[in-house]
């Protein structure tokens, strides 16, 4: 609980400094200090949610709701409050991203079928709902296949390039930080096995 309270009032301190920072923005900053040095990018993305909902103005609970697969509140908050699918917090995440992010396939085929164009909608890193997929690596095969079908119906583009040049294949590996060569990159291979046998090739 001590740690948590403490990267909640760090990324205060970093989003005070420029709110418009993405999580992998943040996680890349945080990792550079020592008491955050072992610090899952997850964690990270959690903790701006959680973080968004206790500070949360009118529908501000919107991504976190998506993120909770809560269809009955993110249904109020679109039709009641004027959100849409692709409606963007302060760094461009949107309720597609979160159901797609956290495998709620129910919440994201609702939203799709909403507003189909919300698929190609990008973040402030450059990261769409397939890099969001990709990097989810706690998700499980019968949770991701669900969500990448969707997304993939919906013309998700697997070679879209993020803020770092990177498709979402790419993002499926974590490279070792700086100092830590010897350690070999986590790749997220339910991701990579799902996608390819929805008939994507994942490899040249």
């Amino acid at each position: 609980m001590e740690v948590e309270q403490e990267l909640e009032t760090r990324l205060r301190q970093l989003l005070a400094e420029d709110a418009s920072q993405g999580f992998r923005s943040l996680h890349a900053r945080l990792k550079q200090e020592p008491a955050f040095a072992e610090l899952p990018l997850r964690k990270v993305q959690t903790s701006l949610q959680q973080l968004r909902q206790t500070c949360a103005g009118p529908g501000e609970n919107l991504w976190t709701a998506a993120s909770d697969g809560d269809i009955a509140r993110v249904e109020e908050l679109i039709t009641l409050d004027g959100f849409a699918p692709s409606s963007q917090d302060e760094n461009g995440y949107t309720p597609v991203m979160a159901a797609a992010s956290w495998g709620h396939a129910q919440l994201l085929s609702q939203l799709l079928a909403r507003e189909p164009l919300s698929v190609h909608v990008a973040d402030s890193d450059g990261d769409t709902a397939l890099h969001h997929v990709a990097q989810a690596t706690e998700l499980e095969a019968e949770h991701i296949q669900p969500v990448l079908q969707l997304l993939l119906a919906a013309k998700a583009d697997v070679a879209l390039r993020n803020a770092e040049g990177k498709t979402c294949i790419d993002c499926c590996a974590t490279m070792p930080e700086e100092g830590e060569e010897e350690q070999e990159p986590e790749i997220n291979l339910t991701f990579l096995k799902v996608l390819e046998e929805l008939g994507v090739k994942v490899a040249s």
